[in-house]
């Protein structure tokens, strides 16, 4: 099975397998020969070459690579001359260990080292390339496009000349948002995606220092934001995070923050301020400016439109086409709020950055309404999933959102158990909300996927569901 020359180096850390699951495992630097059963296929083999040839590692590099059952990584070889990295999960490292005793020296003398983040990269390259094509993406948030309305777009397209540019303004889309929002075209700036428009808000109105006060656990890119700016954040989490505290954000929140960070409903908590709620906040914060993210927005709850009509110099809100349209694949996302504010965050908006195939695109499915049935669709299959969870055990959070939080003793094996059937889910745990993952809510086919699974991970893992139905 192996046979091994001389061990350079032995290094143990973690593995970034997918979104928000990593695993532990061994790297193990070798001089000589090194020789692993292969179980993979030609197909198999190819694809690991052609990934590590795009990681740049070296111009000569090669490899083999062994798998479980449904292409799922167990092990792999990467040579790079005249050495060789083995890298090998955790469960298989007892095995290695066997093959070879002077192993345990190099072992206890680096255990703690960290792996390399070119393995890091290399392996989440390796990870998405050989990820199966009947895959349930359940891990983010995305919303499944109806194959008419797919085929709409496409015609659309079909007669645009690709070689123009696109409208640097978007003023078709613009004018047909303006429709939908029910808002003055002026009051609208279109971005590639809404965390680029989170990000020009940020680069317009933080300075280094600004202070900046974010509700957590949150969508990741309004720190990120933040921090590029070097602004001072002010962090704040509910005492129940599933439940609005209007009180305890103002008594536990510096009454300075020039800017308010809230998404509307929240991810991953699903979160949702009413607009009493938020305006309790602002009439109490009447110098910060609220940047209200609205990308689930669709999926229930009220926009806070009203709000930013009624007090315009004080809100922000930012949109997206990614979730309830379907067109995450596009990067279309807006941002609304008075021109007076606009205007030094399109000072920042990169001209022709929203290509002509996105623009037409999303100005079919704005023609179209009436086929977009992804919210009751998405509403039924929530609902079903959270009851049939609740009714194996499983303690559930919902919100008005797309996806829904399972509470789980051990996240990870969850995950592995997920993907192990071709299903990916999110790991949302924190030290705030405990061991829990996110599903996404898609359609009945995938809804009853996880309930199968469920029932099925209930056998493999009894006593290890933390059970607060």
């Amino acid at each position: 099975m192996l046979s091994i020359g001389k061990i350079r180096q032995v290094s143990a850390g973690e593995i970034l397998i997918e979104e928000g699951s990593r695993e532990p495992i061994f790297v193990v630097l070798l001089e000589g020969v090194c020789q692993v059963h292969k179980l993979t296929s030609e197909r198999g083999l190819n694809q690991f070459r052609e990934v590590m040839l795009r990681q740049v590692i070296a111009p000569t590099i090669f490899g083999e690579m062994s798998f479980l059952e449904n292409n799922i990584h167990s092990t792999s070889v990467i040579t790079i001359t005249p050495c060789q990295i083995w890298e090998l999960k955790a469960e298989s490292f007892q095995q290695f260990l066997e093959s070879d005793v002077n192993l345990h020296l190099f072992l206890t003398r680096s255990l703690n080292q960290v792996v390399v983040q070119r393995l890091v990269e290399t392996e989440t390259a390796l990870a998405a390339t050989l990820t199966p094509k009947d895959t349930a993406y359940l891990n983010r948030n995305e919303t499944s496009l109806d194959e008419k309305v797919q085929q709409d777009i496409i015609e659309a397209i079909r007669n645009e000349p690709l070689s123009r540019y696109p409208d640097a303004l978007s003023q078709d889309l613009v004018k047909k948002l303006s429709e939908y929002v029910k808002i003055k075209s002026e009051w609208l700036i279109i971005c590639p995606g809404s965390a680029l428009a989170l990000d020009i808000i940020a680069r317009a109105y933080i300075s280094p220092a600004k202070k900046v006060t974010i509700v957590f656990p949150t969508f990741e890119v309004f720190p990120h934001c933040a921090r590029l700016q070097k602004a001072s954040i002010d962090a704040y989490s509910y005492p129940d995070p599933f439940k609005v505290d209007v009180a305890d954000f103002l008594r536990h929140t510096d009454p300075a923050s020039a800017l308010i960070y809230i998404a509307n409903p929240g991810n991953p908590t699903g979160l949702y301020h009413t607009l009493k709620e938020i305006a309790q906040i602002a009439d109490e914060r009447p110098q910060a400016l609220f940047v209200i993210d609205e990308a689930y927005i669709e999926f229930g709850g009220e926009s806070a439109i009203s709000l930013l009509q009624h007090n315009p110099e004080q809100f922000i809100l930012t949109r997206t086409l990614s979730k309830a349209f379907g067109l995450a694949g596009l990067r279309i996302g807006y941002i609304i709020a008075h021109p007076k504010l606009l205007a030094p965050i399109s000072q920042f908006l990169i001209p022709y950055s929203t290509s002509r195939i996105a623009q037409i695109a999303a100005c079919s499915i704005l023609s179209n309404l009436d086929q977009i049935v992804a919210q009751q669709t998405i509403y039924e299959q929530r609902e079903r999933m959270a009851f049939e969870l609740r009714a194996l055990g499983y303690r559930v959070e919902v919100g008005p959102t797309n996806f829904i939080l399972v509470f789980v003793s051990e996240p990870n094996k969850v995950l592995s158990f997920f993907r192990r059937h071709n299903v990916l889910v999110n790991n949302s745990s924190s030290s705030h909300l405990g061991n829990c993952v996110r599903i996404s809510v898609v359609n009945e086919t995938a809804t009853s996927k996880v309930i199968a699974l469920a029932k099925q991970l209930k056998e493999v893992l009894v006593g290890q569901l933390i059970n607060m139905a």
